[in-house]
């Protein structure tokens, strides 16, 4: 959620709280609350953004790989900011682009 708490308050705001709504409403056929969970659980520090050290480890549990380049591609793809990580939004447009 720190990727909607753009004050970093600690808290949502109207103005944050509403963006958050609009990402959840574009879901569609996806369910939010599973997404959400599903992100929360990547997202094993809590920072509001999947790194690349968190999505090694689920691919290493869930899927019996961590190859490097595998992972830096994952990150790659979904990133849409360049920043380095995944927010709860990049996360929703990939899972939103499975779902097709």
């Amino acid at each position: 959620m720190n990727h909607y708490d753009e004050d970093a308050n600690g808290k949502l705001d109207f103005g944050e709280f509403e963006k958050l709504v609009i990402d959840l409403k574009t879901f569609g056929e996806v369910d939010p609350e599973e997404v959400l969970a599903m992100f929360n659980t990547i997202d094993q520090d809590k920072s509001g953004y999947i790194d690349e050290d968190e999505l090694r480890q689920v691919m290493t549990e869930h899927f019996d790989t961590n190859d490097d380049k595998t992972i830096k591609a994952m990150v790659k793809m979904a990133d849409k900011n360049g920043d380095g990580k995944i927010s709860i939004s990049e996360f929703i447009a990939i899972m939103l682009s499975l779902n097709k």
